[in-house]
């Protein structure tokens, strides 16, 4: 059976990782897109007080601050394209990331 916990776990702690990916390298006009549109309101508006990840979502709403970067929601059938990339790279043991053009 699918822990749906999970889901509501890792989208805010996805987007806080890829903020502070986004304050170390210095990137500029960074578009964040989840089909989670209650994770997205949650740190867009930050202050989300006694959600069992209010910290890690306040810190993500600070760090959204501290960059020129949005965040905006897609609806799930049109994320598609990256439910299958995220598929293929579970699939591979090796893990590889890309920041750039070049890998």
């Amino acid at each position: 059976m699918l822990d749906l916990s999970f889901a509501c776990h890792s989208i805010p702690w996805s987007i806080y990782k890829g903020l502070e990916v986004i304050l170390e390298r210095k990137l500029e006009n960074v578009q964040i897109e989840s089909d989670s549109l209650v994770a997205m309101q949650l740190i867009m508006e930050g202050n989300s007080g006694n959600h069992p990840q209010s910290v890690l979502i306040n810190e993500a709403h600070f760090l959204l601050g501290q960059t020129n970067t949005t965040i905006g929601h897609i609806p799930r059938s049109a994320n598609q394209c990256a439910d299958h990339l995220a598929r293929m790279g579970a699939e591979h043991r090796r893990a590889r990331v890309c920041y750039g053009h070049a890998c």
